[in-house]
């Protein structure tokens, strides 16, 4: 026979043995679960082949299969193809999701009245007050006032930074660190004092140095009421810093408003 024919059958054999095994490629294998229909589907975690919901169902009721690919087990650099290369690339892109949403959520810290997480020193300070049945909170990092805190403790006693509210004449003073046993009376009178250098201060303040200091009202607004409807203690000068905050909620630094008694008038009290 001739050479190009015997060529030419050849070749027609081994494209007809290619045909067969490609159509036998393309015939799924059948359920693992039934044995009787071609399966459809791949499990994720153990990739058994199932043909419909009701086996895949009864495939893990029987085995306890999650259906679930474990995204962290070990694969060989055999078992590593393109399928694989992009599940582990989602899986590490929500990582990087979670780690930023958990950046950008406030997480409470000890109870719910915080809405960050406390440093080292504002735990102890945080602490610290609660002994003293003060309820502090700290505002997220970056809030103003909770930059503008310079409150300190040593272990042992607190400082307070201290906001005066003088409303009537829009005048906001602070004081620095004052010791938790310091009476109010004694912190306000400064403020009030005639000086050569705060002159300019004190016409602000003129009412409040015509009435004396005993003619004036120091209140405190009680957190967490309605700003349209807001509450106030009445608190008196004789306290000490510590007495005055015992039983309330400090935002930060306790921020005392000074009143002439014209301005209590208006206001909604709460008796200490």
């Amino acid at each position: 026979m001739d050479t190009r024919v015997q060529g030419g059958v050849a070749g027609e054999v081994d494209a007809g043995c290619r045909e067969e095994e490609k159509a036998e490629r393309r015939v799924p294998p059948t359920c693992a679960v039934c044995d009787e229909i071609p399966s459809k589907y791949r499990c994720p975690a153990c990739e058994i082949r199932t043909c419909s919901l009701g086996c895949s169902r009864k495939h893990k009721d029987s085995t306890g299969c999650t259906g679930k690919r474990s995204r962290t087990e070990f694969k060989s650099i055999k078992e590593f193809d393109d399928r694989q290369l992009m599940s582990d690339y989602g899986f590490l892109e929500e990582l990087v999701r979670f780690k930023d949403a958990n950046k950008r959520t406030r997480p409470d810290y000890l109870n719910k009245s915080h809405s960050c997480i406390l440093s080292k020193f504002q735990g102890k300070l945080h602490q610290a007050a609660l002994e003293r049945n003060i309820r502090l909170q700290f505002l997220s990092s970056g809030m103003e006032r909770r930059r503008m805190n310079n409150t300190t403790y040593n272990g042992k006693e607190i400082r307070w930074r201290v906001e005066w509210s003088f409303e009537k004449a829009g005048v906001v003073v602070f004081d620095q660190r004052v010791l938790e046993d310091r009476k109010l009376e004694e912190v306000l009178r400064k403020h009030l004092t005639v000086d050569a250098g705060r002159n300019a201060l004190l016409f602000k303040l003129k009412d409040y140095v015509d009435a004396g200091i005993q003619g004036l009202k120091v209140v405190m607004k009680k957190e967490g009421t309605p700003a349209d409807k807001p509450t106030f203690h009445e608190l008196s000068l004789d306290l000490s810093l510590k007495e005055a905050l015992n039983g309330k909620k400090v935002v930060e630094f306790p921020r005392f408003l000074v009143l002439t008694p014209k301005e209590m008038q208006s206001l909604t009290l709460e008796s200490v």
